[in-house]
């Protein structure tokens, strides 16, 4: 029941987040979170200029996979020492007063994202610094369809390290009101409680959207515009941009799984 519920509501793109082993007859209560983040890009890339290409991992393998590619003006880029950033923004949904868009963080060698990770994660200040002195530039851009999906099933455990222990306590937990019968006056059911907690997230790429910096150096194209290929392992967030507030990231480091 739970995973049919999930389905339908994410349009079959999350089929499960719980197993059959998950719930036994000592189950109680599921809290169960599904989510998934399907927008239209604001300037779609066009198929026909979906090219294959090699992907080169950070064991050294290579991988063939499909490219997004195309040559903008006026995309906003930041080239910082030792890696780019680029700016995907999606169209306005229907939800007022929003603007979602995905960052794309790219370094410059095939094997130093866990360098950028660092730098870019030491400060909050740092990286909203970064999006802030991002510039319109003309770009030149290859990067990989994917598709990421994150599961968890231990959050009670998590949260319980966190101090959240009592929703998941038969002795004392206090969830009445959730279930019917909890607040019958001479009832003999036992309070409700929190058998468990699962978390699934996925985000799916595709060219229809998804279901101060120093200046770039190098030869090759004109000055004035950026290449950005994706052939390597790369991080990205989407970000609510009027609010500040990061709703999905996480690291692409094949996009063939």
């Amino acid at each position: 029941m739970i995973n049919d519920w999930v389905k339908k509501a994410t349009n079959n793109l999350i089929d499960t987040v719980i197993s059959a082993s998950d719930v036994d007859a000592t189950t109680d209560l599921v809290l169960a979170n599904a989510v998934y983040y399907k927008g239209a890009w604001l300037a779609p890339f066009i198929p026909y200029n979906t090219r294959r290409s090699a992907f080169h991992g950070l064991d050294g393998g290579v991988a063939e996979t499909e490219f997004m590619t195309g040559r903008r003006p006026f995309m906003d880029v930041a080239c910082m020492d030792g890696f780019k950033v680029l700016k995907l923004p999606y169209k306005p949904g229907a939800a007022p007063r929003t603007r979602y868009s995905m960052f794309v963080f790219l370094p410059d060698a095939r094997d130093g994202l866990s360098t950028m990770v660092d730098v870019v994660t030491a400060s909050p200040a740092y990286l909203y610094g970064i999006l802030a002195e991002m510039k319109e530039k003309h770009v030149s851009i290859q990067l990989p369809k994917f598709e990421i999906s994150f599961s968890w099933s231990d959050l009670k455990r998590d949260l319980g390290r966190l101090g959240l222990s009592l929703p998941f306590s038969q002795e004392v937990a206090d969830l009445r009101g959730m279930c019917k019968g909890d607040d019958v006056a001479g009832s003999a059911r036992r309070p409700t409680f929190l058998s468990k907690v699962a978390h699934k997230t996925v985000v799916k790429v595709n060219e229809a959207g998804t279901e101060p910096p120093s200046l770039c150096g190098g030869g090759g194209p004109p000055p004035d515009v950026i290449e950005f290929t994706a052939d390597h392992p790369f991080t990205f967030f989407i970000m609510e941009e009027l609010s500040g507030v990061i709703v999905f990231a996480g690291h692409v480091l094949d996009p063939t799984k």
